[in-house]
């Protein structure tokens, strides 16, 4: 593993492709309920993290939000802030474990799509799916967990 990150620290490339290992990264910044931004620990490189497997609201108005329609992207709004105060409140400026599904990948706006362990030993994203505040985003791109995160998302719908 250390060869790794000193690979990794001398050549400042982001992670990707197979890596069977995980890595702990301090959270900087929150971006959303399922974006933020860490510093990899031990070489202070930063990134952008896309918590894989959930979709979140969004938590203010963009292109993604308004392509829903206004009267959507509004009733969305709210959801969205909740779901990024609920990652603040879990998140910032803690240490974390990013677990990839077997490999790193990178999604369309270049951030790092990796399954988040917090430090108490839960699964973030199961975490904000139990609450209610984020779904299971398998229906669209499916993911290992996605069964787990379906089952915690109709128990939570139920609670509602």
């Amino acid at each position: 593993m250390a060869a790794v990150v000193i690979g990794f620290a001398i050549s400042a490339q982001p992670l990707r492709g197979e890596m069977p290992i995980t890595i702990s990264a301090k959270v900087t910044k929150i971006t959303d309920g399922d974006t933020f931004k860490v510093e990899y620990a031990g070489v202070g490189i930063p990134d952008t993290i896309r918590v894989k497997g959930i979709d979140c609201p969004e938590s203010k108005a963009n292109k993604k939000c308004k392509r829903d329609g206004e009267t959507a992207c509004s009733l969305q709004i709210p959801k969205g802030k909740k779901a990024t105060e609920r990652a603040k409140t879990l998140l910032d400026g803690q240490t974390i474990v990013l677990e990839p599904p077997g490999k790193f990948e990178r999604d369309q706006n270049n951030r790092l799509l990796s399954y988040v362990r917090l430090k108490d030993g839960r699964d973030f994203g199961l975490v904000l799916i139990r609450e209610g505040l984020c779904r299971d985003f398998g229906f669209r791109y499916p993911h290992p967990r996605a069964a787990e995160y379906r089952k915690a998302e109709k128990e939570a719908a139920k609670k509602k």
